[in-house]
């Protein structure tokens, strides 16, 4: 880590480099990094303790020599915990390579509409510094922002910036909770949370498109109110925040027989195993698992028969009868479409 600062309370940016000073890829506005830290002993967290940020700096810069990273801080989140106590700059992180669904357009024909609430900004604010560095080709960019006050207002500033040098972008400031000091139409533009009734129908009428990350409650609520306003639900995406570790209890004595069915390749699991991807490696079964280098979910496979239970709580798009084998243990005798 080469730079840590303060973003906002509870807020720090991070500046990642490698530790060669080698090159680092691009990617595409949105999407995210997996991050793993590095033991006392020198030795690397497990897959299943790592967390996911997403990258906030341009998708596109050339010859790119670090990436950025925005993490609140959770009360009681181990991961937030160590980055906000003890991190320090020097110290080691193991990153996978950027990843994730949720990318935005920088060339569409129509309009794009992002909202969000809190750290929710930081896939948006990568995508409107690409827009910032390289252009594009959108008619309109609209961000509403949700926030207790201006205390509590991650990357302010920077995105005050970023709509003077964006011709297409307007920004809308939403307070919560504003304090004594803010004053309307100078520190916010709305008073109260950010809803379907903010956003003009001119934009539902020429077909935006709307990008949502922020807590839960308020994506759910935003996505049944644009769906009830008429907006296709294939036009509405979200990045969601969810809690990433899953208790699962494995009885010490616990073996079942796991069966590859394209394989013609069966392995007894037992708790000392691990997830099903290693067990299907160590059996010599060719396991899919771009996951690794931050393509998340592309160790999906179908369960044929039998269950299993996930680590880490997978995406709703994830199908009922499918299987993430990075993240999951059997939990009775099963079989794999692999």
């Amino acid at each position: 880590m080469t730079a840590l600062t303060e973003a906002s309370p509870g807020i720090r940016a991070l500046r990642l480099a490698p530790e060669d000073g080698g090159a680092l890829p691009d990617y595409r506005p949105g999407q995210h990094l997996t991050v793993l830290a590095e033991n006392r002993d020198g030795t690397v967290q497990e897959p299943s303790d790592g967390r996911s940020y997403s990258l906030t700096g341009p998708a596109l810069a050339e010859g790119r020599t670090d990436y950025g990273l925005a993490v609140r801080h959770i009360p009681g989140g181990a991961f937030s915990t160590r980055i906000h106590e003890e991190l320090r700059i020097g110290d080691r992180l193991h990153l996978a390579s950027p990843g994730g669904v949720f990318a935005l357009p920088t060339h569409t024909d129509n309009p794009v509409v992002l909202l969000a609430g809190g750290i929710g900004i930081t896939p948006f604010l990568s995508y409107l510094e690409t827009l910032a560095a390289t252009g594009g080709t959108v008619p309109e960019v609209v961000l509403h922002y949700g926030n207790n006050n201006a205390a509590d207002h991650p990357f302010r500033d920077r995105l005050r910036e970023l709509a003077a040098r964006i011709p297409a972008l307007k920004v809308i400031d939403h307070y919560a909770a504003p304090g004594t000091q803010d004053v309307l139409g100078r520190d916010y533009d709305r008073t109260g949370f950010v809803t379907v009734d903010d956003i003009g129908p001119g934009l539902i009428t020429r077909r935006a498109r709307f990008y949502l990350c922020g807590p839960q409650p308020m994506l759910d609520a935003l996505t049944g109110a644009l769906i009830a306003r008429g907006v296709p639900r294939f036009e509405v995406f979200s990045e969601k925040f969810r809690p990433a570790r899953r208790e699962v209890t494995v009885p010490d004595d616990a073996e079942h027989t796991v069966t590859f069915a394209r394989s013609g390749r069966s392995a007894t699991w037992r708790k000392n195993d691990g997830p099903l991807l290693a067990l299907g490696e160590a059996a010599g079964v060719a396991m899919p698992s771009g996951c690794r280098v931050g393509q998340c979910e592309s160790c999906a496979c179908t369960v044929l028969k039998g269950t299993a239970a996930h680590l880490v709580t997978p995406s709703e798009d994830l199908p009922d009868t499918d299987v993430l084998t990075c993240q999951s243990l059997p939990t009775s005798d099963l079989v794999l479409d692999l």
